[in-house]
Order: structure tokens, then C-alpha cells, then sequence
């Protein structure tokens, strides 16, 4: 980054498009093309190898890492279907208490849990599927 800061290096377009994730992961599109523009003079043609390349190291290195920042909103409903499933899965601990089933106060419970985990899972949306090089991750495919 401090060679491009001090003009030692040409930047691709690849490069801006990743420094707008960075910077502004609910609007990258947005900056990506501002930053784009201010560069076109001086952007350095890219290649399709180079373009793997850098879809490879995106994919692999920085988003499963946790280094590049989601968006404000995908990371809220993933918390919510994060959220949903642990009061679920609390739902699911009392029914298995030995005896539980014939417990009103633990159906009770389990049922009060249930129905905070539907409304969690209301609030987050229909389920997300994301494919991160050939790993595909689904999240919110609740019962």
C-alpha cells in the first residue's frame, strides 16, 4: 500500500475494487467506480491470469479469513440466523431433559423458545447462500 501512496506503483483494477470493499463494504461498487475514475490515466491493463489470480486470493485468503468486511446488512441478518439457531438449539436441550416430554412447565419453555427462534428468523430474512471459491456456505435453513 505504501509504494501506490508514494506513486512507486500502477494500480489495476482489481486493486481499487478491493480497496472500495475495504473501505466502504455497503457501498464498494460506488467508491470502486470513483476510484476507477481518478485512476483510468494511470491504471495498468490486467490480464485474465491476473484476474484469477486475484478472484483466488480474494476468495480464499481475505473473505474466509474474516478480512474483508460484509456489508452492514448481511452482517445483521447473519447474526439473527446465528441468533435463531442457539435459541433453537435451547429449545432442542430442554426437550431432551430426561422426563421433559411429560413436563408441562419444560414444554412450557421449549415452546416459548421455539417461537423466539421463528421470530428471530422472521426478522433476518429467507435464508443466504454464499459461494466462496467452490465452498458453498448456507445460513438460515432453519426447520
Amino acid at each position: 500500500m505504501t509504494r501506490l501512496e508514494h506513486g512507486q506503483i500502477r494500480p489495476r483494477r482489481s486493486l481499487l475494487q478491493a480497496l472500495a470493499v475495504g473501505l466502504d463494504p455497503d457501498r464498494p461498487k460506488v467508491l470502486a467506480a470513483q476510484l476507477v475514475e481518478a485512476a483510468v490515466a494511470d491504471l495498468v491493463p490486467e490480464s485474465d491470469r491476473w484476474r484469477r489470480y486475484r478472484q483466488h486470493r480474494l476468495e480464499r485468503e481475505m473473505i474466509l479469513r474474516g478480512d474483508v468486511p460484509m456489508p452492514a446488512d448481511v452482517t445483521r441478518r447473519l447474526q439473527l440466523h446465528r441468533a435463531a439457531d442457539t435459541v433453537r438449539a435451547q429449545a432442542m436441550a430442554v426437550l431432551h431433559r430426561p422426563g421433559a416430554l411429560d413436563d408441562a412447565d419444560a414444554l412450557d419453555q421449549a415452546l416459548a423458545l421455539l417461537e423466539r427462534s421463528q421470530v428471530l428468523r422472521d426478522q433476518a430474512g429467507p435464508a443466504m447462500s454464499f459461494r466462496i471459491g467452490k465452498v458453498r456456505l448456507t445460513v438460515g435453513m432453519g426447520p
